[in-house]
């Protein structure tokens, strides 16, 4: 036991990288579930490989980069005006 933690020996530690990632909830939350009921040193390291290394995580999860095209420069004030359109809702 480690705290209110168990403490997984390296033979399980595997299966409970399986268990942990079970429903595929990504790095965040499977370190959140980890840190409830497990530890072992590096466990935060073997989550991100765990989850870098999942086909399905990798497909699910996908960001590509965004493409940041900047405005072209205003030639004098005023030109361009941006609006927040907003509506109070009582």
């Amino acid at each position: 036991m480690c705290a209110n933690r168990t403490y997984v020996p390296t033979s399980l530690r595997a299966h409970v990288l399986k268990l942990l990632h079970d429903g595929h909830p990504g790095v965040v939350r499977s370190k959140m579930l980890a840190r409830r009921s497990v530890y072992w040193f590096g466990i935060d390291e073997d989550i991100e490989v765990a989850c870098a290394n999942c086909q399905t995580c990798k497909i699910v999860n996908f960001r590509g980069s965004p493409d940041l095209v900047p405005w072209p420069k205003a030639r004098y004030a005023f030109e361009r005006l941006h609006v927040d359109f907003c509506q109070l809702q009582r």
